[in-house]
């Protein structure tokens, strides 16, 4: 029972993980695209949506990334990893 859990659990953050980094790169190619194109001046909204969402898939798939990795980000650990220079 508990290895079952275990593999869900894994396979739920893979997941995560993926939607994050496949998120991450289309969006930067959309952002690219508009950039090259210089349609980012005519479409603001739809730029600025398109910079939020890529944002947002990059910190899922941080987020994630660290997790799968075990790295904790909080506590006296993620006090080191966050704020020791």
């Amino acid at each position: 029972m508990c290895v079952c859990v275990c593999v869900r659990v894994c396979v739920c953050v893979c997941t995560v993980l993926v939607i994050g980094v496949v998120g991450t790169a289309l969006n930067a190619v959309v952002l690219y695209a508009m950039v090259a194109s210089k349609q980012h001046k005519k479409q603001v909204l739809v730029f600025n949506q398109n910079l939020l969402d890529f944002f947002s898939c990059f910190s899922l798939g941080a987020t994630y990334a660290a997790k799968l990795c075990g790295i904790y980000l909080s506590g006296t650990s993620g006090y080191r990893y966050m704020y020791d220079k």
